[in-house]
């Protein structure tokens, strides 16, 4: 589910019949790009990083990307057990060339 306020002006651009929404207009008069990802439990790590690349042409510094990427890659949220293996540290790379930060 997407809710938003009547009074931003907001529309849905395209929805993909895959695991991701994108939306993009005017809030506060800059547009903006919105995208709601909800990455599937099996393969979320190939399918996330390959996301990301197909996206790369159409986000800029004015993109916004929340949901559930199913890869904990922060060290706050992962335990500490686990080790991070080549998949996470690759994914991670990519966010980092994208210059996209998790926060």
């Amino acid at each position: 589910m997407l809710y938003m306020l009547d009074k931003i002006d907001i529309k849905p651009s395209r929805e993909k019949k895959s695991h991701y929404i994108m939306i993009q207009g005017l809030i506060h008069q800059e547009n903006k790009i919105i995208v709601n990802i909800y990455a599937p439990i099996i393969r979320a790590l190939k399918y996330t990083k390959q996301l990301f690349s197909d996206l790369k042409k159409e986000i800029d510094c004015n993109t916004v990307i929340v949901g559930n990427l199913k890869v904990p890659l922060s060290t706050m949220d992962r335990p500490s057990w686990p080790k991070i293996n080549k998949e996470t540290l690759e994914l991670s790379y990519t966010l980092d060339q994208m210059d996209l930060t998790d926060t």
